[in-house]
């Protein structure tokens, strides 16, 4: 089997575990920080904006 490296969309750095979400790749360090992260917590807009990213490309 082939292993397949991809770019988290999130932290961009290269991985092989993770979550595919549409097209887009999230590594398993950043989706599960992202599950942890409280609306109140300073990062969760960051969040918010990238993942934003995988519908603009979508549908650009």
């Amino acid at each position: 089997m082939e292993d397949i490296v991809n770019t988290c969309i999130i932290c961009g750095e290269t991985g092989r575990d993770g979550i595919v979400v549409v097209s887009e790749f999230i590594c398993d360090r950043c989706e599960s920080e992202m599950v942890r992260t409280d609306v109140c917590d300073e990062k969760y807009p960051f969040f918010i904006t990238r993942l934003k990213q995988i519908w603009y490309k979508k549908n650009a």
